[in-house]
């Protein structure tokens, strides 16, 4: 199979954003509302930044890429929302209506981007008290006023509905990870990283487990699903794939990043999966039900602070430790554009270590 084309429209606009400051390497601190509109944080802040593309992205090849930069504006830069807590993850509702923000203690807070004023809808207490660690929230796609939460150090995964607890789902082991799917009937289900293994259960009946299936020789890090089909990664780095109709793996994408996978997403009807890790590399593949074709992968400036994605657009927005904003769109068949809004003292120009890691997965030493 030919490798795909590596293609990049590189933009700039100096223009100095929050930075993330010290985080956890597995907190996820961007969420995305639309291809131009982001949502980032830093240690106790929320921001609301949308950007104006260039009328006409220039697309170079990677390895001769010698123009000047496109210019790209932030056109909109505005404070949402203060936690005392610090900022794990970010997570936006399938409708775009809804902001969730997950902190070190278990706490989360709901904000209305429909009133960015007084945004806070709720607030939930931390559970029980627990160390700070890693936290994260999910949205039900197919009810916005549902969640899921869990706490790297507490052994539930907890429901509810608006601010009521609905139901609390015992573990074995501590998670690590959350995603809804669907069943084959369409019905809503849950999928939890616990440990090696992805357990399954109906947010209906919180009893008893419906399945678990051990995955990987490593802990697993993150997932995330697309109707029946689950993906899930980590420390291995490799990226499994799942089918909630079987629980058991169809395929998976070995040695997808250089280190340890924790954001993944299925885009595109399930078809493009992108993964990022501890550094700052991402990586987009195609799955196609079976196998993976070769991948591309691309590096910002510094490590990423978080990662989202617009699933039926396949645009993903990036957001750095060094306070830089990338906005990647127009894969195509395999191609990344990554477009970079960089404080003005950053280097200039883009990365050569892409060149490097392209050249790298097609001979397969990555």
């Amino acid at each position: 199979m030919a490798a795909a084309a590596n293609f990049m429209s590189v933009c700039r606009a100096e223009a100095v954003l929050p930075t993330a400051g010290q985080s956890h390497p597995r907190q996820n601190r961007v969420a995305m509302s639309g291809r131009t509109v982001g949502h980032v944080a830093d240690a106790h802040s929320v921001y609301n930044i949308e950007f104006e593309l260039p009328a006409a992205l220039v697309k170079y090849d990677c390895a001769d890429i010698t123009a000047f930069p496109q210019p790209m504006q932030v056109a909109s830069k505005a404070h949402l929302f203060d936690s005392k807590r610090s900022i794990n993850t970010l997570a936006m509702s399938a409708a775009r209506e809804s902001l969730g923000v997950s902190c070190d203690d278990g706490s989360a807070h709901v904000l209305s981007l429909a009133t960015p004023q007084s945004p806070l809808r709720f607030s939930l207490a931390p559970p029980a008290p627990l160390e700070r660690g890693w936290s994260s929230m999910v949205f039900d796609p197919s009810k916005a006023s549902h969640t899921a939460h869990l706490h790297e150090w507490d052994r539930h995964v907890r429901l509810y509905e608006a601010d009521r607890a609905t139901a609390s789902f015992s573990l074995k082991q501590f998670p690590s990870a959350v995603t809804f799917a669907n069943a084959p009937d369409a019905t809503t289900l849950l999928a939890v990283c616990e440990g090696r293994s992805v357990s399954l259960w109906d947010p209906r009946t919180a009893s008893a487990c419906l399945s678990t299936t051990s995955v990987s020789i490593e802990p697993l890090l993150c997932a995330h699903a697309h109707n029946t089909t689950i993906a899930v990664a980590g420390t291995e780095r490799t990226v499994y794939f799942l089918d909630t109709r079987k629980m058991r793996p169809l395929g998976s994408w070995r040695a997808a990043l250089k280190y340890e996978v924790s954001w993944v997403r299925l885009l595109r009807d399930g078809r493009v999966v992108a993964g990022s890790g501890f550094d700052a590399e991402l990586a987009v593949a195609h799955w196609n039900g079976s196998a993976v074709a070769k991948s591309v992968s691309m590096h910002s400036e510094a490590r990423w602070a978080g990662l989202a994605c617009e699933s039926d657009a396949a645009d993903v927005l990036g957001f750095t430790a060094a306070g830089s904003a990338y906005v990647v769109t127009d894969f195509g068949a395999g191609q990344l554009s990554p477009i970079a809004v960089e404080e003005s003292h950053k280097r200039k120009g883009p990365t050569t270590d892409t060149q490097t890691t392209k050249r790298s997965r097609e001979d397969g030493s990555l």
